[in-house]
């Protein structure tokens, strides 16, 4: 999920697989406290919430992270705050 303005843009898997987004008319904050009780929607980010379990590769350039999502192409940014509970994650995984 990526804050945009006064709306959230939703990235999220169909029934075939593939990647759709949707726009939502609500406010980023709002749909990040309906998420919170969700163990795996993480807000890495003050505009991007994600589900952890699909982070793939976490990104270190001249001190700013960005993780690689599955099924998604770009990068997302991770915020200093977060970046310890994704490399936690993903040592885990291993």
């Amino acid at each position: 999920m990526e804050a945009f303005g006064n709306y959230v843009l939703v990235h999220y898997l169909n029934h075939e697989n593939h990647i759709e987004k949707n726009i939502i008319r609500n406010s980023f904050s709002v749909i990040g406290e309906q998420l919170e009780t969700i163990e795996k929607m993480k807000r890495i980010h003050r505009s991007y919430i994600v589900n952890i379990d699909k982070v793939i590769n976490l990104e270190m350039r001249n001190r700013k992270a960005t993780v690689k999502i599955k099924f998604i192409d770009e990068m997302i940014p991770v915020s200093k705050a977060s970046l310890i509970e994704i490399q936690t994650f993903l040592n885990s995984k291993k």
